[in-house]
């Protein structure tokens, strides 16, 4: 019985690997099976973080709400919101994920929010201070929105503290970091360094974090690559804040006939 079961895995491994199609379905056949348990095991790890979320939740309103007032004490309680009395840029509105995938190279999540609620296509997606996406489509109640861990993901950033730009983007391999290129070789780059947005984006508004360099090296004697740490928990999206950009219209109108 024992030799029987080893010569049929050897079969078993020898059919597998005998041409390119037998290899093609072994390859999709893992990648289901792993994703798979790897979307099981997020949502197990999703369901314990939830007290753990609502907290920081419960934190970022009582921000909020002190923010809130300080203005009402400067601005007046006047008919008109404190956003329209000051002309903000960006305007803020809540959101629930509803579906997500992060086992594939193209990840989306879909947010509860549509044309109906003013969501349109190009608004960023936060979670707290972390950007986790922007719209790329929107339907009277729903808006796809593109992952971070989406290889055609791309935004400018920069090191906390750091005048010096880089394009922040994903590899497609591993779920929990980014890469930072492009960065000039005279930035002065640490480990642990906050990595953020910069106003090079029409998308996202400066300041907002991405994450955190884990790991960095000199390309070409140039410019620095870096692996940055993901700040938020892709996995175990639920609460989420949709940006709209007044200014965004205009700025890219205007920016159409120049960068091309």
């Amino acid at each position: 019985m024992l030799l029987f079961i080893v010569l049929e895995f050897f079969v078993l491994r020898y059919y597998l690997r005998s041409t390119p199609y037998t290899r093609a379905k072994q390859t999709i056949l893992s990648a289901k099976i792993v994703g798979g348990l790897d979307a099981k095991a997020e949502g197990v790890k999703s369901f314990f973080n939830m007290y753990r979320e609502n907290y920081l939740l419960s934190e970022e309103l009582a921000r909020v709400k002190n923010e809130l007032e300080a203005y009402r004490q400067v601005y007046g309680n006047s008919k008109d919101s404190v956003v329209d009395q000051i002309g903000l840029p960006y305007v803020y509105m809540s959101g629930a994920v509803v579906n997500n995938t992060i086992s594939s190279r193209h990840n989306y999540f879909t947010v509860d929010r549509g044309l109906k609620d003013s969501v349109y296509r190009d608004m960023a997606v936060v979670c707290g201070r972390n950007i986790v996406g922007y719209v790329v489509e929107s339907s009277e109640d729903f808006s796809v929105c593109i992952s971070l861990l989406n290889m055609d993901f791309r935004t400018s950033a920069r090191i906390e503290g750091e005048e010096y730009t880089g394009i922040v983007s994903w590899d497609g391999l591993n779920r929990e970091y980014l890469t930072l290129s492009d960065v000039p070789k005279y930035a002065d780059l640490a480990i642990g360094d906050t990595v953020v947005t910069t106003n090079y984006s029409a998308i996202f508004p400066a300041g907002l974090v991405i994450g955190t360099i884990s790991e960095f090296e000199l390309e070409n004697m140039t410019s620095y690559r870096a692996k940055i740490k993901i700040a938020a928990k892709m996995g175990a999206l639920n609460n989420v804040s949709l940006i709209f950009n007044r200014d965004a219209e205009q700025r890219s109108k205007l920016e159409e006939a120049y960068f091309k």
